[in-house]
């Protein structure tokens, strides 16, 4: 799996930790350890044979993808772990309905061990329904084609409109101010959600911070998934010398 589409696993496993923070689970599987019998390979070998003998149909979108997150507990069982930020029901409802529905059938699913004992674990698979159906090629693994959001002129520009909006005329005394700010680039290029990660140490500032971010309105380039514009929540350090 590539940098880009394990950092897309890791923002799911991040947001399930908080689900299963007072029980013995595993975020990641261990090294060598496959969460299906026969690795990712039979997982989507299973699935096309389910999605053929159950007739189940097909989304009418056939750029549709979800990322399904299971909780594979000791006993083989499973449950479905909440989705990450950027699953968007409008674009992916289809696609997360069906790969549920199919998961319900699928029998391989192949509990961690540590020490020699079971334990629960959680494991991510992506799943692109317009791929699996009808004839499976030989050792298909899902490599949807994922691109990042992009700011023209890139991210010393972007720092450039930061500092050209906010109004820093208030703090007078000579300092280093140090924040982390997060905020979501939409379908359409604009910015949303801005938010505080890691304060400056004045709450004044960061909310200059803030304010200035939010009033950005030239567009960036928007994230994709398989050419398809999707949410991406970005976190950036600033540093300001006054």
């Amino acid at each position: 799996m590539n940098s880009t589409i394990s950092k897309y696993f890791a923002t799911a496993l991040l947001l399930a930790s908080t689900l299963f923070a007072a029980q013995d689970v595993l975020f990641h599987y261990p090294d060598g350890q496959e969460s299906y019998v026969g690795g990712k390979r039979q997982f989507y070998k299973d699935f096309n044979k389910i999605l053929n003998d159950q007739k189940i149909q097909p989304c009418e979108s056939k750029e549709e993808y979800y990322e399904l997150n299971v909780l594979i507990k000791a006993d083989g069982k499973i449950s479905f772990v909440a989705d990450n930020e950027n699953y968007d029901e409008t674009t992916s409802k289809c696609a997360k309905d069906l790969s549920r529905e199919v998961a319900k059938y699928l029998d391989g699913w192949n509990a961690a061990t540590v020490d020699n004992e079971k334990v629960s674990a959680i494991a991510s698979f992506m799943v692109i329904p317009n791929q699996l159906y009808g004839t499976l090629k030989d050792g298909y693994i899902a490599e949807p084609t994922q691109t990042l959001a992009e700011f023209p002129g890139g991210m010393k520009e972007f720092r450039h409109l930061v500092a050209m909006r906010a109004d820093t005329r208030k703090f007078t005394y000579d300092r280093t101010f140090r924040l982390e700010i997060t905020f979501v680039i939409d379908r359409d290029g604009s910015i949303v959600d801005a938010q505080l990660a890691q304060s400056s140490g004045s709450d004044d500032f960061d909310y200059v911070i803030l304010s200035a971010v939010s009033k950005i309105r030239k567009k960036w380039k928007p994230a994709t998934i398989n050419g398809i514009p999707v949410r991406y929540r970005f976190r950036i350090p600033l540093t300001f010398q006054l």
